[in-house]
């Protein structure tokens, strides 16, 4: 990767050093401050570093939350358009709550 596909807040080595990238050509280290120039097209390796603060608890709750109130919203429609077809509701029931399982898992990966 180069220097200028970083985005600036991003955390990257350079020339065996940790820096933090605050412009398009400048970066400052990540222990100390120094200020330092690096060209755009510098190889880079950006560091595998969380992006924000952890996930707290509550907010894993609120997201699963938020997610079954989608999905009880959906099955009440679902509910409404297969009437009393019990084969329909119960195969877009299953679908439902497949996608919902896929939907948490990757809100999980992508926190």
């Amino acid at each position: 990767m180069r220097f200028h596909q970083l985005a600036v807040g991003a955390v990257f080595t350079y020339q065996g050093r940790t820096y933090v990238k605050t412009g398009p050509l400048t970066a400052a280290e990540r222990e100390g401050g120094r200020q330092r120039c690096i060209p755009r097209s510098a190889p880079v390796v950006p560091a595998d570093v969380p992006s924000g603060p952890p996930d707290s608890p509550s907010a894993a709750a609120a997201r699963a939350e938020a997610v079954d109130a989608f999905c009880a919203t959906v099955t009440e429609m679902i509910e409404t358009l297969c009437g009393e077809d019990a084969e329909r509701r119960g195969y877009y029931k299953g679908r439902l709550e497949e996608a919902r399982r896929r939907l948490l898992a990757a809100l999980e990966k992508h926190r």
